[in-house]
């Protein structure tokens, strides 16, 4: 939903918007299911969509508020146990993550700042994607520098770098786990 209304992401070619979404699709994925991260309770509050509430219903499920709120041990008892660690990683990043004092409204910039990463990605027009990458950047940097003070945002700038590489090993690896792969 974001994306579509993105002016930048939709300038740039299609093939560059499918390289951009397969590389980094599963890090957009977890900073958003982050959004829903309580670092007090250490749980996720996921609000379910209609089609997720009616499922639950037909399963005899009681969900109050169309809510699920799940806590790591959850999750645990509810995947296979191959995902047990990564699963742990994945909390315990959001513990750090939440420790590292990015402002809520800031994580949308972030998320169009991740969306825009071509590390592993072979795209066409290099230097449009970079310079958009570099534009909400400079973005996030400027709401953190009007949110924390410049002291602050260089702080939480440096934490972010460190997360997020984190969270792109983290994400590789789930995706890995999530690709099925045929044999011929």
């Amino acid at each position: 939903m974001l994306l579509r209304h993105s002016k930048e992401f939709n300038k740039i070619s299609l093939s560059d918007q499918t390289e951009l979404l397969e590389s980094n699709l599963m890090t957009i994925t977890l900073l958003s299911i982050f959004e829903a991260y309580n670092s007090s309770t250490h749980t996720v509050l996921w609000k379910l969509t209609e089609q997720d509430f009616n499922f639950l219903a037909k399963e005899g499920i009681k969900v109050p508020h169309g809510r699920v709120v799940f806590s790591l041990s959850d999750a645990l008892n509810k995947v296979d146990t191959d995902l047990t660690d990564d699963l742990t990683k994945l909390f315990n990043f959001f513990d750090y993550f939440s420790q590292i004092g990015l402002p809520r409204p800031s994580l949308y910039l972030l998320l169009l700042v991740v969306v825009f990463n071509q590390d592993c990605v072979d795209v066409k027009n290099k230097e449009d994607v970079e310079s958009t990458r570099k534009y909400f950047l400079f973005s996030l940097f400027e709401s953190l520098v009007a949110s924390e003070g410049v002291l602050g945002a260089c702080s939480i700038a440096a934490r972010l770098h460190t997360a997020l590489n984190d969270l792109n090993r983290i994400a590789h690896i789930l995706g890995q786990k999530f690709i099925d792969v045929e044999e011929s």
